[in-house]
This record gives C-alpha cells, sequence and structure tokens, in this order.
C-alpha cells in the first residue's frame, strides 16, 4: 500500500501551486519539450508505440532530452510545431 503524505500550511500551499501549475500547462510544457516531430509522433503513436514510451508524458521527453544532451545531441524547443508559438 502506497504511504500518505501530509502536508499542511507553506508545504500544502507550494505543492498545491505546483500540481495546479502543472496540471494546467501540461500541454503547453509538452508542446516545448518534445522529443519527436508531428510527424514522427504520429508514427510512433499508430505503429511503434510500445509501454516503456509515453510519449504524451512530459517526463519521457525530458529524460530523454537529457540523455541525448549526455551524448552531445541538442534538439530544439518546440520541434513538432508547425510554428513557433513566438
Amino acid at each position: 500500500m502506497p504511504r500518505r503524505i501530509k502536508l499542511k500550511g507553506e508545504q500544502f500551499s507550494q505543492t498545491f501551486k505546483f500540481v495546479h501549475f502543472y496540471n494546467v500547462n501540461h500541454d503547453t510544457l509538452l508542446a516545448k519539450y518534445n522529443t519527436y516531430t508531428a510527424k514522427e509522433e504520429s508514427e510512433l503513436y499508430n505503429h511503434h508505440r510500445s509501454g516503456d514510451d509515453d510519449i504524451f508524458s512530459l517526463q519521457f521527453h525530458l529524460e530523454k532530452r537529457k540523455t541525448m544532451k549526455a551524448q552531445g545531441i541538442s534538439l530544439p524547443f518546440y520541434i513538432n510545431q508547425e510554428e513557433m508559438p513566438f
């Protein structure tokens, strides 16, 4: 059984703010840090998706970027967007 964590006061407030920010901004963050182009994402989703690679998980893309950076590979932000959002 998972251990329950009880937060009070400032810890609760800060945690709630972070979770709210993450929930509201997940799609925006995912668009920024995505490691696949729109075409690659579509292909993976339709044909080659494995249970370990959740292409809709921000954590997956952040870890993939970290691994690629360690290998000397730098990806631009918003790689899967037709146009940059700015």
